[in-house]
């Protein structure tokens, strides 16, 4: 008997105390460093509050509610379009539902489904601005020029926003949105991870939003179709809601409460759907928010399931009173979600865990926006390049030029070598020693780093001076070591002045510069920078790469190009190393074909095969080989193998390139956001740097 009790004892013991598994949460990373739990960082021992909870609780017939923006959606997601993000002449931050209600304005023209707004159904066909008026009202932005008016009204107004229009078509208007996006601009994952797996613990889960139902169940459709997990299954949360016109307030075929018209004769009415909207003592409605959303909680849900709602998560002074009714059961929780305004009050609740889910990967964006303004380098450069070299050097005929650089500093010479600027191509030197066939003597070294400090650069870059060569120095730090030795030896140098830019994204910058030095001493060509810029400034390459970066995830990437691109490819294939956090290699056809490719017969895992067709440059039957080589490879490997041909625009040879590599940029920074990593960052680099220094990391 002592032993079955023991054992009784030991069973329960250890469902009050297990530890979330990486199955169930798979994307709170940080929290299984080795693959098993560790609680060590504050939101992983806050999870494991969470997830104890949920065991306590698992099918019992429980519930539990969750606000979606700011909660489930991040709000916070903006435009990626200029246009209709001012009022009274300041920046605006447009999110959550009126963020797409805007896109939709903005791109009416190229989608005619778009038409079926009726809000769109203007004087003068003026719609963005009416819907920017409706919105920033809505959204307490600014004062209605009709008057003070009720909550119930303001509310009901959204419910006109789609008047007319089928739910078929707002779903498929909402799509064309999402289809610019990330998952992980919109989703907060993590957040989504405790859903699911209350969901799978057979809490009886409702969404209370302020948002429309039609607008939430095409973003969690989405976000199941996308989660490269596999983990989401939201069930009956994620199908689009029925919305009766019938007396009968009880039939349901989805668990999510918000703000929008009834459906009548399968259309959006303009009559607001009261099916959730508890009366007040004086029979007036409420918005589902704020005191609504207890309410519906208490008058509705709880008797509707028969269930006792002892879960709540928000973030927002509108969640604050179902927070308050929630909290003030016996052994319940609130999950707080970045929380704010009246909400903060609830915090100290001894019942509650406070996450951040800001995913700051890329702060301020530095990084997309240095991508994003590649183009301006080249102006940029035209106006800034300042140098002055001596005369005597321009009746120099140099027998060699050498580009001493490492990484991001040396992509410049790469692609001079790939143009037709001149018939000298640069000596690479990205190795402590220039190569030993060079004679200095005779010979241009250029010295480049951004940080004035590469040690393998440096030291080319004295022997250059021992060996009597003419030579320049490009960095972009006044007192760094290169400047100095410039400076002391009476060198020329060239200042890059980046300012916000990401040195490892300043190939135009540093290129720009490049064929100016060049061309100043009569060794090239100049070319047409304002082509090159306008050439990049016109191309939106960032939704092609969102869309295939999910598909990458946890692959080796392979980038095959015929010769003309060989050099684009290489740089292709660091981008992806450093910014896209994958393993990626580079090889050229149609060499490729004679041995490389029999190597995945034993191929195991995933790969992507990504191809740079250039066939302006490249012999006919290059492209011919694209299709042909993954045709082979797939017959005879057991390798998961996925392919994508990338064709550059331009008229210019060199227009194409630059296009090549402002994609490869956008495909590295989305394959790092959707990994969850930061592209900027460079670990393992730093971690080896540390090494050699004797140090650990």
């Amino acid at each position: 008997m002592k032993n079955q009790v023991l054992a009784l004892l030991l069973v329960v013991s250890e469902v009050v105390i297990a530890s979330p598994t990486a199955e169930e949460y798979p994307h709170w990373k940080e929290c299984f460093p080795s693959g098993t739990f560790s609680a060590e960082q504050d939101r992983c021992s806050k999870l494991q509050q969470v997830d104890e909870f949920i065991d306590q609780h698992a099918n019992q017939n429980k519930g539990a509610v969750f606000d979606f923006d700011g909660t489930l959606y991040n709000e916070g997601i903006d435009l990626k379009e200029e246009h209709g993000t001012e009022l009274n002449g300041k920046q605006v931050k447009v999110v959550g539902q009126p963020a797409w209600h805007r896109w939709a304005a903005n791109h009416w023209h190229e989608y005619p489904k778009l038409d079926l707004f009726p809000l769109y159904r203007t004087k003068g066909n003026n719609h963005l601005e009416a819907l920017i008026n409706v919105d920033n009202y809505l959204e307490g932005k600014s004062n209605s020029k009709t008057g003070k008016v009720t909550g119930y009204h303001k509310f009901r107004q959204i419910g006109t926003l789609e008047a007319g229009m089928t739910p078929e078509n707002m779903a498929e208007a909402v799509k064309l949105y999402l289809d610019n996006y990330s998952p992980e601009d919109y989703a907060f994952k993590p957040v989504l991870d405790i859903m699911q797996n209350m969901i799978n613990n057979k809490f009886k889960v409702w969404i209370i939003t302020g948002s429309n139902p039609y607008f939430v169940s095409v973003v969690l459709d989405r976000i199941e179709q996308l989660d490269t997990t596999g983990y989401f299954n939201f069930g009956d949360l994620s199908v689009t809601p029925h919305q009766p016109s019938s007396k009968n307030g009880k039939t349901i075929n989805s668990r999510i409460v918000g703000n929008a018209a009834k459906v009548y004769n399968g259309k959006f009415t303009a009559v607001w759907d009261d099916r959730y909207l508890p009366r007040n003592k004086y029979k007036e409605l409420y918005a589902v928010m704020k005191e609504g959303k207890r309410l519906v909680i208490r008058d509705y849900i709880e008797p509707y399931d028969n269930t006792d709602i002892i879960a709540c998560v928000g973030n927002s002074g509108g969640d604050f009173e179902m927070m308050d009714y929630v909290l003030n059961k016996p052994d319940s929780k609130g999950i707080f979600i970045n929380p704010r305004g009246r909400l903060k009050k609830l915090e100290d609740n001894p019942n509650t865990a406070t996450f951040s889910m800001s995913r700051n990967l890329d702060p301020e964006q530095r990084m997309f926006n240095s991508i994003n303004s590649l183009h301006q380098q080249f102006l940029d450069a035209e106006k800034d390049f300042s140098l002055t070299i001596p005369e005597s050097w321009k009746d120099i005929e140099f027998k060699h030029i050498v580009g001493c650089g490492m990484g991001g500093s040396s992509l410049h010479y790469q692609v001079f070598n790939s143009t037709s600027l001149s018939e000298q191509k640069i000596v690479i030197a990205n190795d402590y020693n220039i190569p030993k066939y060079v004679d200095l003597k005779q010979a241009l070294v250029i010295g480049s780093s951004f940080s004035g400090g590469t040690e393998e650069t440096i030291s080319c870059f004295k022997q250059a001076i021992d060996g009597r060569a003419k030579t320049i120095a490009i960095t972009g730090k006044e007192k760094g070591e290169l400047a100095k030795i410039a400076s002391d030896n009476n060198i020329p140098i060239l200042y890059l002045g980046l300012g916000d830019i990401e040195p490892r994204v300043a190939i135009g910058k540093y290129f720009t510069y490049l064929v100016k030095i060049l061309h100043k001493l009569g060794l090239s060509k100049m070319f047409d920078v304002n082509a090159v810029a306008d050439n990049l400034k016109q191309q939106d390459l960032f939704p092609e790469t969102q869309q295939l970066a999910p598909k990458m995830i946890g692959s080796t990437v392979m980038i095959y190009s015929g010769k003309s691109f060989s050099s684009t490819a290489r740089i292709a294939k660091t981008i992806i190393n450093e910014n896209g956090k994958h393993p990626s290699f580079q090889s050229e056809l149609p060499e490729a074909n004679h041995n490389e490719i029999e190597g995945y017969i034993n191929a195991d895992g995933k790969y992507t095969l990504i191809f740079f067709d250039n066939p302006k440059n490249d012999h006919p039957k290059i492209r011919e080989r694209f299709e042909k080589t993954v045709i082979s490879v797939k017959k005879h490997s057991q390798a998961d193998i996925i392919n994508y041909i990338y064709q550059p625009t331009g008229n210019l040879y060199i227009e194409r390139v630059f296009n090549a590599l402002l994609w490869s940029h956008y495909l590295g920074y989305n394959l790092a956001i959707i990994s969850d990593v930061k592209p900027k960052e460079v670990d393992i680099i730093k971690c080896f740097k540390e090494q050699l220094k004797g140090n650990d990391c």
